[in-house]
């Protein structure tokens, strides 16, 4: 199992254990676009979904964990 698959499987199980950069990375894995926003803001796109995100201290909002979750589950990307 790869670690990309180990996170995936985390923010399955528990969204709200991981850290900002491990978003990041699945997100970037599986095909959004990351874009700088202002400030520390910063956007990640694919089609029609988007996220915004403002990190600090290595995290974000454990809501948007969460609807990050919800996204993958509506993208197919959870068995």
């Amino acid at each position: 199992m790869s670690r990309i698959e180990k996170l995936i499987l985390i923010l399955k199980e528990h969204p709200c254990s991981l850290k900002y950069a491990d978003i990041e990375k699945i997100l970037l894995h599986i095909g959004f676009e990351k874009k700088q926003g202002k400030g520390s803001h910063v956007k990640f796109s694919y089609k029609k979904t988007f996220f915004l995100f403002s990190p600090h201290n290595g995290e974000i909002k454990n809501y948007q964990k969460e609807q990050v979750s919800q996204i993958l589950k509506l993208l197919s990307l959870f068995s």
